[in-house]
């Protein structure tokens, strides 16, 4: 499994990897986005060549709850996230999500955390100092993220949603327990300001995981730099609602 973090400006720079109509083929308005879009795809595009030998970009479907995905089985699962100007992709054998999120100050943290918290995570945020609340809680909010994408299925059953940040444990509805979640933090030289990055992956099956970025001159270079910090077991929905 590997993980790649790039700019979008980095990812831009594979955009001649694509098909020549690629963009123009695209209907955006905004061109943030449009930039954003073509820079993930861009980004896909260079992961299947050097990691699948891949010379050409997938159709790519939409599910019904937002998730893309290839539209034929043979080729392997990913999933893209963005935050400010960075991407996020992971790409592997098994079903797969992401999230990347940049630590940004919060007027009134303490009663956001009171809206959309658990009391369990309540307890445990709300018993730090004030910088590391914000940063458990932007932590704890890429897991979140990255239990619905992985799922594919959105915010359904979202009472279902579990995370213990003491004991780091974790599950949604029907996530296999094969599955964990693992979390880390990013900084200079992959992010310009501090960011959150979780993403699942199957413990039985995946051969572990790999960190790659992408550089100024639109290389795909592997790094060392980057280690998981904490990971969360994952149970199943029996195990939930016993």
């Amino acid at each position: 499994m590997q993980l790649v973090i790039s700019s979008t400006e980095n990812s831009l720079k594979l955009e001649s990897l694509l098909k020549n109509d690629y963009r123009a083929s695209l209907n955006y308005t905004n061109q943030r986005v449009l930039d954003e879009h073509v820079a993930s795809r861009a980004l896909l595009q260079k992961v299947l060549i050097e990691f699948y030998g891949i010379n050409y970009l997938p159709e790519i479907i939409t599910l019904q709850s937002g998730k893309p995905c290839f539209k034929e089985a043979r080729f392997p699962f990913f999933n893209l996230s963005n935050s400010g100007k960075y991407l996020a992709l992971a790409i592997g054998k098994s079903e797969i999500g992401i999230d990347i999120e940049f630590e940004r100050k919060r007027h009134n943290l303490e009663g956001l955390i009171k809206r959309v918290c658990s009391k369990k995570e309540q307890v445990f945020l709300l018993s730090l100092d004030e910088i590391t609340m914000l940063h458990e809680f932007t932590r704890l909010w890429t897991v979140k993220e990255c239990l619905v994408k992985t799922t594919g299925k959105g915010l359904v059953d979202v009472d279902m949603l579990y995370i213990d940040p003491v004991e780091n444990n974790c599950g949604y509805y029907n996530l296999p327990s094969s599955n964990q979640i693992c979390s880390t933090s990013l900084n200079f030289p992959f992010t310009d300001k501090l960011a959150y990055l979780s993403f699942s992956c199957n413990k039985k099956t995946e051969g572990g995981y790999e960190f790659y970025c992408i550089d100024a001159d639109g290389n795909l270079v592997k790094t060392e730099d980057i280690s998981v910090e904490k990971i969360y077991e994952n149970f199943s929905l029996r195990d939930l609602i016993k």
